[in-house]
């Protein structure tokens, strides 16, 4: 026990108040141990968790604690939960996990659900999800369980528990399927978030891309531009800012100077929207999405 308390206070003391990030490379024994009530009443994990969770950094929110399993163990479902219930996030590597599961090895639904802590308010077990696109639009509401997050993971696709139907592969038949890009569980632990690039019409079984009707701002801005890059008809500016550069690079110049003398509300507004749309113009003859200038604004904060 004294071991494994010096290994949290100089977790929290070297970690989380220097390094700004916690590993810790624990066995499952002290995996257990740490995730019982100590002397102090909780447990190592949970003050080391917590400690973490007070030390922010900027927008990216409080210092994560990760743990590596380390030893002649294999991760338990046990294990996993024991972390979830702490806080803290478990490192599994890849070859742990199947949808077969072999000796050593366990499910992958299963143990994304024990590790991320997920539980359903549900008579039937599902776990409300909502889908976003790139720029975080919500698309729709689905549910999924187990099985549906397994075959989304294994798949990297759009995959969700339709309550009539089963298991639901989206756009299998309709084409408009959908790349998935990442999960999250809310901050209660009871609702998933798919992150997905949407192909073909939309998401909605009405060829709209969202179940809410269609998109704005922004994100429609770079949707059109992209449609009127690849068909837009005769006579379209559009096109003819694709097809002249030095055209494209004077409307950029001349919008920019616009914004940069505009003064009031209204005319900023006005300006800036303008220079959004020849930005986007640009962004698109060269293969940029939205979502590659947003991770690029990210990567600058």
């Amino acid at each position: 026990a004294r071991g494994l308390e010096s290994i949290v206070k100089c977790a929290i003391t070297e970690g989380v108040q220097r390094a700004g990030a916690v590993v810790l490379e624990l066995t499952a024994d002290q995996i257990t141990e740490a995730t019982l009530l100590a002397d102090g009443g909780k447990p190592l994990l949970v003050q080391l968790v917590n400690a973490a969770a007070a030390k922010l950094l900027g927008t990216d929110g409080p210092v994560r604690v990760l743990v590596e399993l380390v030893g002649d163990s294999s991760w338990s479902i046990d294990l996993l939960s024991r972390l979830a219930g702490a806080g803290a996030d478990a490192v599994v590597s890849a070859d742990q996990l199947a949808l077969d599961p072999q000796e050593g090895q366990l499910a992958l639904g299963e143990a994304f659900i024990a590790a991320s802590g997920l539980v359903s308010d549900r008579a039937d077990g599902l776990f409300t999800t909502v889908v976003v696109d790139e720029q975080r639009v919500c698309l729709g509401v689905v549910y999924s369980n187990e099985t549906s997050v397994a075959a989304a993971l294994a798949a990297a696709q759009g995959v969700y528990w339709s309550r009539k139907r089963g298991l639901w592969h989206k756009g299998a038949t309709s084409g408009a399927t959908q790349t998935l890009l990442s999960v999250a569980v809310d901050c209660d632990s009871d609702v998933l978030s798919f992150r997905v690039r949407q192909n073909g019409a939309g998401f909605c079984h009405h060829n709209t891309r969202t179940c809410f009707g269609p998109v704005a701002g922004i994100s429609q801005l770079a949707q059109v531009v992209v449609e009127r890059r690849d068909n837009a008809p005769e006579g379209s500016y559009t096109r003819r800012l694709f097809g002249d550069e030095q055209l494209l690079r004077a409307k950029l110049l001349e919008e920019a100077t616009e914004l940069a003398d505009a003064s009031s509300k209204s005319d900023v507004a006005f300006e800036a929207a303008d220079l959004l749309y020849f930005v986007m113009v640009k962004c698109a003859a060269h293969g940029v999405t939205l979502a590659d200038v947003e991770r690029s604004l990210d990567l600058k904060h």
